[in-house]
């Protein structure tokens, strides 16, 4: 009765409980938490019905009872309770008395699992306390996963939780981030000159950053056909993009003075704006006499008649003021030479330039000072303002590109426009006579007009042994429009557009800017790619160069990191001006 009671009780609370969970208002994880208190409830009535006993007999199992049969007792109601039905007796079965007995079985045993041999279980054993099955009953033993989350072994990492549902396998699992080969997600770039991004499986995942830029190097000049351009370098701030170098000037050819008798000259009287302080003089000039004290300049004034006097090619004599020096400079060998002489009246510092180099240096007449409008004169030596010449100081042979500058030049502003043919504008420039016109007219602007006397003469044919470059303009322009142009000098070899950021590198200035004087060339600053891989990924940031006619731009082995990126362009020169303006971001995704 206590057993029924209980099993009573127990039955009454699963009917609650199935009547809870069959309700709209309770979600998976409450009818789950119902289903556990279920099923143990199932199990206490199964434990009830089998331990509830009277006299060693299971009364709630139907499995447990005890009735003999005996052949001296024959009544019917010692049989009372025994039905056996469907009996199957053999044909000879004897005719006599049968004792039926039931007895009691101890199930304290081990269960039959030959139908388990597919599983790794090796042995089931049950105990009567606990089970009572009917002999030879069948139970089936099952597993199941519930719903939940895994217990994360490894600690150390930021996986808050996993959570898995009822089909998944029992077991230990292994959990890690790769990056599969394949295309990056560009969804967010607005540029759309990048058509694609491909990246391998080593590369790290994250948000990466490119952007195009110039590194500063060497522009690619495999276009241009003029052998004189050894080399364009540009600094990283230039734009890129093709480029143009020109020349703009007039091509002429070289004239020269001819004074081929004693009575030969040019004469400026009177010369304006000569110089009191300091002076410079030269002039290219050709003789092979070694009879006369030749005189190439000779500036007299009210003052002296040797105010500024270069006297006797064969020994090169100064006379500044009156005083003068002899440096041992000659220049009458027979070949063209060009002549320099500088002075200072601060310090009296007198130097003699031979084919721009320094041959004579020394001091003379310091603190002297030259006098105004007085008489120039080249190819005589005046003893009085304007004439009184003596023969044996004639000079005899031609002379050329004869220039006077109110300061002191230096050997290398020389030597850059020694063989150069000026434009006249000049900063000191107070006279210049270059003869290409057939006349001696003074090229500086200031008037100082030559005249000849004798047989001095400017000959038609030109004469072309001075390597002298023609008056120009050398002009790089820029993508975009934007130029530069700068005054061409011969002796320099490298000439610098500084507000393009361009150098122009020659071995041959004078040549390359009578190329260039017919035909323009064009060189290409190629730009660069510069990703920024994802913060904390310890990847540095790494360029790639490329050209305009790229269609992708590759960041692997060749580079000293190894991206393992290749970013595809649908027209790199358009890519290129939108990452010059903004960077664009893309993302590789990652893959659990």
């Amino acid at each position: 009765e206590s057993g029924l009671s209980d099993i009573s009780g127990m039955l009454s609370r699963m009917r609650e409980l199935a009547t809870q969970a069959a309700t709209d208002t309770l979600n998976d994880s409450d009818r789950t938490s119902i289903n556990l208190e279920f099923e143990a409830l199932k199990n206490e009535v199964s434990r009830v019905a089998h331990a509830t006993e009277y006299n060693e007999m299971n009364l709630l199992n139907g499995t447990d009872y005890k009735n003999e049969v005996h052949r001296a007792n024959t009544t019917a109601d010692d049989v009372r309770g025994i039905s056996i039905k469907n009996a199957k007796l053999s044909n000879d079965i004897r005719k006599g008395i049968y004792t039926l007995s039931d007895q009691h079985v101890d199930v304290s045993n081990q269960a039959d699992i030959s139908n388990l041999s597919g599983t790794a279980i090796t042995e089931i054993r049950y105990s009567a306390s606990s089970l009572q099955p009917a002999l030879g009953e069948t139970h089936s033993i099952n597993s199941q996963v519930n719903p939940a989350e895994v217990d994360i072994i490894n600690g150390g990492t930021t996986v808050a939780d996993v959570d898995y549902i009822s089909s998944a396998q029992i077991g230990d699992y292994s959990l890690r981030a790769k990056v599969n080969s394949g295309d990056a997600d560009i969804s967010g770039m607005s540029s759309a000159h990048i058509s694609q991004i491909s990246h391998d499986a080593n590369i790290q995942p994250g948000n990466y950053t490119v952007r195009a830029k110039v590194n500063s190097g060497d522009a690619d000049i495999s276009g241009v056909s003029s052998a004189h351009i050894s080399q364009i370098s540009h600094n990283a701030s230039v734009q890129p993009g093709t480029y143009t170098i020109s020349a703009t000037g007039l091509i002429t050819s070289n004239h020269v003075l001819s004074l081929e008798s004693t009575n030969d000259y040019m004469i400026v009287n009177p010369i304006s704006g000569f110089p009191s302080n300091e002076i410079t003089v030269e002039f290219w000039m050709k003789s092979s006499d070694t009879a006369n004290a030749g005189t190439p300049f000779s500036y007299a004034s009210s003052s002296a008649d040797n105010d500024f006097l270069i006297y006797d090619y064969r020994n090169v004599h100064s006379f500044i003021g009156g005083p003068a020096i002899s440096t041992g400079v000659s220049a009458n060998d027979g070949a063209w030479h060009h002549l320099a002489v500088t002075w200072q009246s601060s310090n009296g510092d007198l130097k003699v330039f031979k084919d721009g180099v320094v041959d004579y240096s020394g001091t003379l007449s310091a603190g002297s000072t030259m006098m105004p409008a007085g008489s120039l004169v080249i190819g005589q030596d005046q003893d009085i303002i304007g004439g009184n010449f003596e023969s044996n100081q004639a000079f005899i042979g031609s002379i050329d590109e004869i220039r006077i500058w109110n300061h002191s030049r230096t050997q290398e502003e020389i030597q850059t426009t020694m063989n150069t043919i000026l434009d006249g504008d000049e900063s000191g420039l107070v006279g210049y006579w270059n003869f290409n016109d057939g006349t001696a007219i003074d090229l500086s602007g200031n008037g100082n007009h030559g005249t000849l006397h004798g047989s001095a003469q400017i000959p038609s044919t030109a004469n072309n042994e001075i390597s002298l470059s023609p008056a120009a303009d050398l002009t790089v322009q820029a993508p975009g429009g934007t130029s530069q142009t700068i005054p061409y000098t011969s002796g320099a070899q490298t000439i610098n557009f500084s507000s393009l950021g361009i150098t122009v590198n020659s071995s041959n200035v004078s040549n390359m800017t009578a190329d260039l004087l017919v035909n323009a060339e064009t060189f290409t600053v190629n730009p660069t790619l510069e990703v920024t891989p994802p913060v904390g990924s310890g990847s540095a940031t790494v360029d790639a160069g490329y050209t305009f006619a790229s269609t992708s731009v590759e960041f692997d082995d060749s580079l000293s990191t190894d991206l393992g990126l290749e970013i595809h362009t649908s027209n790199a020169s358009d890519m290129t001006a939108d990452l010059l303006v903004n960077a664009e971001t893309f993302t590789v995704n990652p893959t659990l």
